[in-house]
């Protein structure tokens, strides 16, 4: 640890290079002439850190890229849910080919600039870039933290601008029309659960992953409401591998009013179950396979798609497209931000509003004509 002194009005640093064996004194570099403590600071920094890289400190140390991951992802696994592990996984697997085999410090803010202007210039989205950066950054802190780097090279670093039109943006989502009319296709389909997986996906704005782990006792069918508990983990999308976990945050365990509608067809859909299949064990999933284990989420874009390719239309429908349906009826028929907040989990309205800053059609209609009501007056 250096020395930091004042020496006059100036500043200076002493750092120990360890006890000379024949004399049995301290070995010390000494400079002075600094105009603040924080710059003499820095300075003795830097040359410690320069002592143990080229003085041979650190030459034990797993020190490559790779090997600088590897011991990350032990800790940062203590930490989170195994599908935000899989995501920084997944992430620096894409850089790990790169950069592998260089040692960590020779990774400077000129070679981390240049790796994400070429991921940019390959065709990956700015979203999917930056979360890239993100899970490097976190690997760079560690680093950083454990001394093997002086600086971090991601900081100050900058991204393609995207210019997407609000158009392209807006397109995915349904109109009310547009659900209703998707909704009577699954309930002419002749699987019996289509109907009452997209129904509950439209009149809740449930996650898949929420709606697949949701099981009967989740639900109180008397006093029309579910419960959100639970997100089904299953990566590989094998049925054989599920775990419930906890949901996305803290604020996705939540309480869900039923409307009538869907209360009558639960009910139905309950009744229809206990007829035509044994009494579940375990888990009791209200959506599983003939083994009575859960849906994948696999299965239901499989089901959408099928669907879809029956519907003349043209924008292109996700699962995420029925919350965001969701989302925009509410709004359109003038509940809070605070209360579609509320529904749908999210942390705060701040992310409610990034995400649903969209209007819908009857309410651009209604803006229209009371902006034309407002003019006549004037």
């Amino acid at each position: 640890m250096a020395s930091i002194t004042k020496r006059g009005d100036k500043w200076a640093y002493s750092v120990s290079m360890g006890m000379n064996p024949i004399t049995r004194k301290q070995n010390q570099i000494t400079r002075s002439g600094f105009h603040n403590k924080k710059e003499a600071k820095k300075a003795a920094q830097t040359l410690e850190y320069k002592l143990n890289v080229e003085g041979g400190k650190l030459t034990t140390v797993r020190n490559k890229f790779s090997e600088v991951v590897e011991d990350w992802l032990i800790l940062y696994a203590q930490e989170v849910k195994p599908g935000t592990l899989r995501i920084r996984k997944k992430a620096l697997d894409k850089v790990l080919p790169i950069w592998g085999n260089k040692k960590i410090t020779t990774i400077e803010h000129i070679n981390y600039q240049s790796l994400i202007t070429n991921l940019s210039a390959a065709g990956y989205s700015r979203n999917y870039v930056e979360s890239i950066h993100h899970s490097l950054s976190l690997v760079f802190k560690h680093a950083k933290k454990g001394n093997l780097i002086f600086d971090i090279p991601c900081r100050d670093v900058k991204f393609k601008k995207e210019y997407d039109s609000e158009e392209d943006k807006l397109e995915n989502f349904l109109e009310r029309d547009e659900l209703s009319e998707f909704l009577s296709l699954a309930k002419s389909s002749e699987r019996y659960d289509d109907y009452i997986i997209f129904l509950t996906l439209a009149l809740t704005g449930l996650r898949i992953g929420e709606l697949m782990a949701l099981r009967w006792e989740d639900i109180n069918l008397d006093k029309k409401f579910l419960r959100v508990r639970h997100t089904l983990y299953n990566p590989n999308n094998n049925e054989n591998e599920f775990r419930l976990i906890s949901p996305k945050t803290k604020k996705s365990k939540r309480v869900i009013q039923l409307a009538d509608k869907l209360q009558k067809e639960l009910i139905s859909y309950k009744k229809y179950v206990e007829s035509n299949f044994k009494i579940q064990s375990g888990e009791n999933f209200l959506f599983f396979r003939g083994d009575y284990k859960p849906l994948t989420n696999t299965h239901a874009r499989n089901r959408l798609v099928t669907l879809t390719k029956k519907w003349d239309y043209k924008k292109k429908i996700t699962l995420h497209s029925f919350r965001h349906t969701f989302t925009s009826l509410l709004i359109e028929d003038n509940f809070s931000i605070l209360d579609v907040s509320n529904l749908l989990g999210h942390v705060d309205t701040s992310i409610t509003i990034k995400v649903y800053t969209h209007i819908t059609q009857p309410k651009k209609i209604e803006l229209q004509n009371s902006l034309s009501k407002f003019a006549d007056k004037l």
